[in-house]
């Protein structure tokens, strides 16, 4: 169905005849991958920084192939995110002790492959649940309730730590932390405090010596307390005395956005064996950004750094970094407050009379202020588009919002919350398709309710359903006939039975398949 056009262009009288071989290759959908790790049903995975594998396919006709990644903890697990590459790192913290299913389905353009493996595996648990330690970091408990050394006293020494949820920039906060910078004042070569929205999440670390294991971490604010001289004589960028920072761009050893400053000018000094309170608070309606040492206010920067630094997202991971050379130090901190975070249940999304509606449930949601919901086209670039106060539940711990800007196309949603101390987590990612053509039979949910499964599933079709649910056998377990309005419907079925089953859900004009590990 393809035109070809040939020009042939010469000079002077001669002819001849020209021809030209067109091989057509119709593409077809790509064949599900070979999953490699972590292998299915594997335990004491790590919470930070899992990375999933999977072999690489070929296209039929030479095309691009992309795979599309499901994960969470759901069987059924939610659209995450599309890669290009044979493998993923988890770029987020995970929970403990806590079954994840994972799935690769394969794409050229709109052709997906079908029915592909969907793997579990069961993380272990991190030595400080607060924190994802890299590479020389370290838990500290010598030092007090939730510390962590970011470098021993060593050379070439690079510690990353970063807390498990995320904080918003949408929403002011103010943070304190105890640090200690060491007893030689030779030494180095410092700390930050970072801010950072890095594709490598919580798994980022950067360069060593001077640039304090913050250098090269992309979409970062970086809050320097640096030790050691590294721009003597000319200090163009650099202090003699222990100073103060802020940096963006991923160089510290440039000029910095706001600084530098003496850190005490009291007596110059950081690494004197004494502990150091250092603050940071950002004001987000003047956008101010500042930073105390021992109540001292010491530098300022006023910049967007939503817009500027982190792309729009306001919800960014956070944490410390820090490194030696060949001047060393220990150097760790202690954190003033931890904020307890929130335990999520489950986020489904259902049509309703052609609208998407998000709905999610809470085990627990201590210290909650609000939630954030927001919409992506393609399941990457998000902007938020509803913030739900933590009272506006529909019943407690059940939160619900309808989003009526429907533009009848495939949407992703992001669901985030943030504690009243500023302090964010994205929770989950789910998508959906509402367009009144594309409506169809699906299931949405599946439950394990008091030796009952609670299935939701969305129908176009008015009328009676029936529910079948099998073992692998092909033996029927179970049945339930129902009445359905077209929509969001829901059942619940009796079953003991353990182990993989099938549940099928049809009517007079479809049906739909779903497996369940029960």
């Amino acid at each position: 169905g393809t035109d070809y056009y040939i020009f042939v262009g010469g000079y002077g009288s001669n002819t001849g005849d020209y021809s030209l071989d067109i091989t057509c290759c119709t593409p077809s959908a790509p064949s599900c991958a070979t999953l490699n790790t972590p292998a299915d049903g594997a335990i004491d995975v790590s919470p930070c920084g899992s990375i999933l594998d999977w072999d690489p396919e070929v296209s039929s006709c030479g095309g691009a192939i992309t795979y599309d990644i499901y994960f969470g903890t759901n069987p059924s697990p939610a659209y995450l995110t599309n890669v290009s590459t044979d493998e993923f790192a988890v770029n987020f913290a995970l929970g403990e002790n806590t079954t994840y299913y994972w799935q690769i389905i394969p794409r050229e353009g709109s052709m997906t492959a079908s029915v592909c493996e969907i793997r579990s595996f069961t993380t272990g648990t991190r030595v400080n649940s607060n924190y994802c330690l890299v590479d020389n970091a370290e838990d500290y408990p010598t030092g007090g309730s939730n510390c962590a050394q970011i470098t021993d006293d060593a050379s070439s020494q690079r510690g990353c730590i970063w807390n498990t949820g995320t904080i918003s920039f949408a929403s002011s906060f103010d943070y304190t932390i105890n640090m200690y910078f060491g007893d030689d004042d030779a030494g180095g070569d410092g700390c930050t405090f970072v801010f950072q929205n890095s594709p490598e999440g919580v798994t980022a670390c950067g360069s060593d010596g001077q640039q304090l294991g913050a250098g090269g971490i992309s979409n970062a604010v970086v809050v320097e307390f640096d030790t050691y001289d590294n721009d003597w004589p000319s200090h163009t960028w650099d202090l003699a005395e222990d100073h103060t920072a802020i940096y963006i761009g991923g160089n510290l050893a440039t000029s910095p956005l706001a600084g530098p400053a003496i850190a005490d000018p009291s007596d110059n000094e950081l690494e004197d064996g004494d502990i150091y309170e250092l603050r940071v608070t950002w004001d987000a309606t003047t956008q101010d950004l500042c930073v105390y040492v021992d109540g001292n206010q010491r530098v300022c920067a006023n910049y967007d750094f939503i817009t500027n630094v982190f792309g729009g997202n306001p919800n960014v991971y956070w944490g410390f970094t820090g490194s030696t050379g060949g001047a060393t130090n220990q150097q760790y901190f202690c954190p003033i407050n931890i904020p307890l975070p929130i335990v999520l249940k489950s986020f489904i999304t259902y049509c309703n009379d052609g609208n998407p509606v998000l709905r999610w449930e809470t085990y627990s949601s201590e210290n909650n202020d609000y939630f954030t919901i927001e919409k992506s086209a393609d399941g990457q670039n998000f902007k938020p588009i509803a913030v739900i106060q933590h009272e506006d539940f529909i019943e407690p711990g059940v939160w619900e919002h309808i989003d009526f800007n429907n533009d009848g196309l495939l949407a992703y949603y992001r669901l985030s919350q943030t504690d009243f101390d500023g302090t964010s987590e994205i929770l989950a990612t789910n998508s959906i398709n509402c367009s009144n053509n594309n409506e169809k039979l699906r299931i949405i949910s599946v439950f394990e309710v008091d030796n009952s499964l609670e299935i939701k599933f969305n129908t176009p079709f008015e009328g009676t359903h029936r529910i079948e649910i099998y073992d692998i056998s092909g033996r029927i377990i179970t049945q339930q006939e129902l009445m359905c309005e077209r929509g969001c419907n829901s059942a619940r079925l009796k079953t003991e039975k353990s182990g993989l089953i099938i549940i099928k859900i049809m009517n007079e004009t479809d049906y739909v398949i779903h497996k369940f590990l029960n």
